[in-house]
């Protein structure tokens, strides 16, 4: 409990040094934390599993020269109000959310950017309420149905559920990460990034109790087709090989999509290459803009 009151704080000054201000907003009956920069055509940017809004801390400076860039923390993340093993975490929900927020600040159509369960959310925000979108950039949603039947769970995920069930948030957290991005991933991301995954321990083991066909619901092609709006897909150039080939698939089922590589990253392209990322998303967007 000292090294968890210990990390708050210093989670808590990082975040001041972060931004000038943290803001807040009720929408879909929720209170969202979120930090934004800068004017213009706004920018949403909506995280994945263990993060927060501190996830795009090296967005923040870049896409808020010429727009203005928001970070939000989806519900039940840190600093929002947490809740013991909600039985409603799901991809359409925190949709609603999103959908919601876009409204609540007035934002109108935004470009929404979505990282791996994020961009699972983003897929369904810009399905579902194609009116608060302008454009959506989804980094390498993990939409399993697109690709042929997996193990379920994968043993990554067996791996975290029991270290969870052991007390051992930590190493829990330490072992999702290794699954997903490669062995010794966690190890190799900076302190500010893993403090903060490891503040998101509690939100993870909810997450991944929840029945495999609710957390990660079928999502078809004919449902990709459904989306409007221009969508840009990124996967990282040393991500693993299905979260690569569910992009790959989503461009097959979206023809009209764009599509880019950022090298010298895994999974976590945002905060491991953050310039690249930067770099291809502002030339994305500088196409959609002269758009008519």
């Amino acid at each position: 409990m000292k090294f968890l009151g210990a990390l708050v704080s210093l989670l808590l000054l990082a975040v001041a040094t972060f931004c000038s201000k943290v803001k807040h907003v009720t929408a879909n009956g929720c209170d969202f934390a979120y930090v934004e920069k800068g004017r213009g055509t706004p920018i949403l940017l909506v995280h994945g599993s263990v993060g927060d809004f501190t996830m795009w801390s090296a967005q923040m400076d870049a896409l808020g020269r010429n727009h203005r860039v928001i970070a939000l923390s989806r519900r039940y993340h840190w600093p929002n109000a947490s809740k013991e093993d909600p039985k409603d975490y799901t991809p359409q929900l925190h949709a609603n959310d999103v959908a919601a927020f876009i409204q609540a600040l007035k934002l109108g159509p935004v470009h929404l950017v979505g990282h791996s369960y994020g961009g699972f959310i983003c897929a369904y925000v810009a399905k579902e309420h194609p009116e608060v979108v302008r454009s959506v950039t989804l980094i390498e949603p993990p939409i399993v149905s697109l690709l042929p039947p997996q193990p379920v769970p994968p043993p990554f995920i067996t791996a975290a559920l029991s270290l969870f069930a052991k007390g051992e948030d930590d190493s829990a957290v330490k072992a999702f990460i290794d699954g997903v991005e490669g062995p010794g991933s966690f190890d190799q991301l900076s302190p500010k990034i893993q403090r903060h995954m490891l503040l998101n321990a509690r939100e993870l083991r909810s997450e991944l109790r929840m029945p495999s066909d609710q957390y990660l619901p079928t999502l078809t092609c004919e449902d990709i087709r459904q989306i409007k709006a221009p969508m840009f897909l990124v996967k990282g150039a040393k991500s693993p090989d299905f979260l690569r080939a569910i992009v790959d698939q989503m461009r097959t089922c979206m023809p009209s999509s764009s599509e880019t590589e950022i090298s010298a990253a895994s999974h976590g392209v945002q905060f491991e290459n953050p310039q690249g990322f930067n770099d291809a998303f502002l030339q994305f967007l500088g196409h959609v803009e002269k758009e008519p």
